[in-house]
């Protein structure tokens, strides 16, 4: 996710805990977790061809802070959390 906010492209295994974050071809690029080749090649064209791969990252910092930001979104979240824990809510 820090990557992402940073507006790298993202090579990551096409796992159900990263599908949550990363959209193939969107924000990211997902690949098979047991071919090695698939994660070179996906590495190497990222590499080859940086300008490809301008929108995907300006996607992969927005949709971070469209789902993660820590003001609007995460922070409130954990204190309604603490709040309903507490029984404050």
């Amino acid at each position: 996710m820090e990557s992402l906010s940073c507006a790298c492209v993202v090579v990551a295994s096409g796992t159900a805990p990263v599908r949550e974050v990363i959209e193939d071809g969107y924000n990211g690029l997902l690949v098979d977790f047991h071919s090695p080749a698939e994660i070179a090649d996906r590495v190497v064209r990222v590499l080859a061809n940086p300008a490809e791969f301008t929108r995907m990252r300006t996607l992969a910092r927005a949709s971070i802070v469209k789902r993660y930001d820590l003001a609007r979104i995460c922070l409130p979240a954990q204190l309604r959390l603490v709040d309903e824990l507490a029984g404050r809510a």
